[in-house]
């Protein structure tokens, strides 16, 4: 039987393409008042973001 090793999510910015591990320091983040906390990319600002696994 095989192990894969397994990978940390990485979520991804649907506008310019920037990826990075989900919840890591290189993301940023903005306030919403009606949405809450949002993950925003900090390469072009977008908050378009997704997750990959």
């Amino acid at each position: 039987m095989s192990h894969e090793p397994s990978r940390q999510p990485q979520s991804h910015c649907v506008s310019c393409g920037y990826e990075a591990a989900t919840g890591g320091d290189d993301w940023e983040f903005v306030e919403s008042p009606s949405l809450g906390r949002m993950t925003s990319c900090p390469e072009c600002g977008s908050t378009n973001v997704t997750l990959r696994r």
